[in-house]
């Protein structure tokens, strides 16, 4: 067995585990890393499927925290099948709710993927703001 499926075998114990106890913000907290190693195994679709899952969740939750994580994953998974436009709609809903909840390395952290989005689309002028302004927060 492979280190990710080793990985997916326990993270659906977990999951299990979580819901026989009703932690609703482990499920989705547990959603989000299922789908983050089946975006690393090149799963996009079953990855998406689970981080809309996970969503769905945190929203109902009002989780702003997990929700902004959420986001950043789907942009992400956007990021990968080059569908820029759309990985940067979910990469600045991500970073407004980090702002808001004063997330600053979560803020950082998006703001850098904004400029390799624009750095990607040949924007190297906005990709280098974002690049200053991510490393402004992180100082």
């Amino acid at each position: 067995m492979g280190e990710f499926d080793q990985g997916l075998n326990y993270l659906n114990q977990s999951l299990a585990i979580e819901k026989e106890i009703n932690n609703i913000g482990g499920v989705a907290t547990t959603l989000n890393h299922i789908g983050i190693i089946n975006s690393l195994r090149g799963d996009y679709l079953t990855a998406m499927d689970i981080y809309f899952e996970a969503l769905e969740i945190h929203e109902g939750l009002g989780d702003k925290s997990g929700l902004a994580y959420t986001l950043q994953n789907i942009g992400v998974i956007y990021d990968l099948q080059k569908d820029y436009e759309k990985a940067l709609e979910y990469y600045n809903r991500s970073l407004k709710l980090r702002q808001e909840i004063k997330e600053r390395r979560g803020v950082a952290q998006i703001i850098n993927n904004i400029g390799i989005v624009y750095h990607k689309l040949g924007d190297f002028e906005k990709a280098l703001d974002q690049y200053l302004i991510a490393l402004s927060i992180k100082e």
